[in-house]
């Protein structure tokens, strides 16, 4: 469980109204980590080996080299439609990872001057378009057929920035094979970490003029304060985690086993409830679609706490932020296409020093749901942002102006 620190902040004003901000994901994987050992020796010195991407896993298919594994069915492995009909086809694939999250930021930066749009692009999905962008596959020509698709991410990357100087299109840090931090060991999770920004910064996506993210988004939100110490090492200031999380670290958390009431997770190890909140609200909410119910104490849960890691071996301290994510709100959004902050409704948002902050996260090219729709990327400043007494407002520009405590 991570514990979460619990800080005070002092001042003589309240802040007014809720801030919000909306991270998309957007990923796929390689489906095919294929590499033609009988043209090693043809390899000229320095020339990379590397796997598949999903052009050439097309065309394998079509003639399948000597020895091809093929499926019970007489079908040439993987099994996986990347064509026409199949994965890359859908208008939630080729919209979300050429053309909408640019052009939303582009259409909404002047009427939301504060807000950014964070997005991963994994760095298995950015190989996988250049490929289809720059071989022409005749099924999907229709789609992708673009050499240089990414300028126009470069552009909007470039060209639009917050009032701090910050990306209002912000590619956060990510492990570019969706490995999930906490799984692996650190030197595996750094190397995808760096694989990631490799390609974000290559020819073949922003350049070596990119602006590199101070947030992290983990896969599938799992999280872990053992990530810590390597997300600091590569200059990553602040990490996406999910609210629950904060509320199970609360002395007063309820230790609710009624179905219908508390059936995200068990219980949290009593060990876990280190931090305390005096006043506010406990809120349960149903996961829409879902059996699934989060139960949150706001407005501890909707406010960025800092976090650390203390080495067991040497006892350095390692810190970041964490930024709250509403999970129950963020799960409605992915299939209805709107949400407001009303989760945030009556529990005292008004009289906090630090401002109630709502932030979305969920996938932004699913091909099922409103996430797999342009109108999704749109919600955050044609909804979310024009609710009442909301403001849209990137991670990067909240920090600047309601910094979180260096120490607990």
């Amino acid at each position: 469980m991570l514990f979460l620190l619990l800080f005070s902040v002092f001042g003589n004003s309240y802040a007014t109204g809720i801030k919000a901000t909306h991270v998309y994901h957007n990923h796929m994987p390689n489906f095919w980590p294929y590499f033609d050992v009988a043209s090693y020796d043809s390899l000229s010195t320095g020339m990379p080996i590397s796997y598949t991407v999903a052009a050439q896993v097309i065309e394998l298919k079509k003639s399948p080299p000597y020895r091809w594994p093929f499926l019970p069915n007489g079908l040439p492995m993987p099994h996986d439609n990347l064509a026409e009909g199949g994965y890359y086809s859908h208008h939630a694939k080729w919209g979300a990872y050429q053309y909408w999250p640019p052009g939303v930021v582009s259409s909404m930066a002047g009427q939301h001057p504060l807000a950014q749009s964070h997005v991963t692009m994994s760095g298995a999905v950015i190989t996988a378009v250049h490929s289809l962008n720059t071989s022409f596959v005749p099924e999907l020509q229709q789609h992708y057929n673009n050499p240089e698709w990414y300028n126009y991410w470069r552009q909007v990357h470039q060209d639009y920035k917050s009032p701090g100087g910050y990306p209002k299109l912000d590619l956060l840090n990510f492990t570019g094979h969706h490995v999930l931090g906490p799984l692996v060991g650190a030197e595996y999770f750094e190397k995808d970490l760096i694989f990631q920004r490799v390609v974000y910064k290559s020819a073949m996506f922003l350049g070596s003029a990119g602006q590199m993210s101070r947030g992290y988004f983990p896969t599938e939100l799992g999280f872990s304060k053992r990530l810590i110490p390597t997300l600091t090492k590569l200059g990553i200031s602040w990490a996406a985690v999910g609210n629950v999380h904060f509320s199970r670290t609360l002395k007063d958390y309820p230790y609710l086993n009624d179905p219908g009431v508390d059936t995200l997770t068990s219980p949290p190890n009593r060990a876990d409830l280190r931090n305390e909140s005096h006043g506010g609200v406990w809120k349960s909410k149903q996961m829409f679609n879902e059996k699934q119910v989060t139960h949150n104490k706001f407005p501890f849960a909707a406010q960025p706490r800092p976090v650390e890691y203390v080495d067991p071996a040497t006892g350095e301290i390692s810190r970041l932020s964490a930024i709250p994510v509403e999970q129950a709100s963020s799960w409605e959004e992915g299939y209805q296409g709107r949400v407001e902050p009303s989760v945030l409704d009556g529990v005292g948002c008004e009289q906090t020093v630090t401002p109630c902050y709502f932030v979305i996260a969920h996938d932004g090219d699913n091909s099922s749901g409103r996430a797999g729709s342009e109108e999704t990327w749109r919600n955050s400043g044609d909804v979310t942002y024009k609710a009442k007494n909301t403001e849209g407002m990137g991670v990067d520009e909240y920090l600047s102006r309601y910094p979180v405590a260096e120490k607990p």
